[in-house]
């Protein structure tokens, strides 16, 4: 938290284009969950329904959830239940939801810094989130798996462009071309990640394939 919390306020650019590389390649893993359990074209409208409803409500609307500097009790029990969100809801990222709803960065700061009058009452809302989250995406998986990951990976779409700020423009200089280059090694390292033993497998094969010709 300290090290993330010291490269977001001192090069807040590069840090928020290199999580963005790593959300994105993240996103093949989350579609193979979509369709684990049998995927038809229906749920193509269903994901953009929901990519339509996220977009509208948490970017149409980018005063809805200003970023939260001196949170009130309820948001420090809000943050908790959003942190549990995305420990439980599979293919959710902590840092785009958290930075969508404007929680991140006061996020990382308490754990830098701990923060005890905001992890406190945060440990409260993610206990009771865990439990109201973990019963409810039980019930929604056993009955509605397809259609209920569809609603989660449209709205998650949705929530990617939140990740960048308004201090992230890129333009002709050095910030703007090391932003780049970490967005795509953060896609590489992330993609790579989402499927460690299949990419590894193809890695020997090719290496063998390399030795046996030379």
């Amino acid at each position: 938290s300290k090290l993330i919390d010291f490269f977001l306020n001192t090069y807040e650019m590069p840090t928020r284009f290199c999580f963005l590389g790593l959300i994105l390649g993240t996103l093949p893993m989350v579609w193979q969950e979509v369709k684990k359990e049998g995927f038809s074209r229906k749920y193509y409208a269903v994901i953009a329904i929901a990519a339509v409803f996220g977009t509208w409500f948490f970017t149409v609307n980018p005063n809805a959830f200003p970023q939260v500097t001196d949170p009130d009790l309820l948001q420090k029990l809000l943050l908790g239940v959003a942190v549990a969100a995305t420990a439980i809801i599979p293919g959710v990222d902590p840092a785009v939801f958290l930075s969508t709803l404007g929680f991140y960065e006061m996020y990382v700061a308490a754990l830098a810094n701990v923060d005890l009058a905001i992890l406190i009452p945060m440990a409260g809302g993610l206990a009771v989130g865990a439990v109201a989250i973990s019963f409810t995406m039980s019930l929604l998986f056993q009955r509605f798996y397809t259609a209920s990951f569809s609603v989660i990976f449209g709205i998650f779409l949705s929530m990617i462009p939140n990740m960048l700020t308004e201090n992230c423009v890129l333009g002709w200089d050095a910030a703007s071309a090391v932003s780049i280059a970490v967005l795509i090694l953060g896609f590489l390292v992330s993609w790579y990640l989402g499927d460690i033993q299949s990419h590894n497998t193809r890695l020997k094969k090719w290496f063998t394939k390399k030795r046996n010709r030379g």
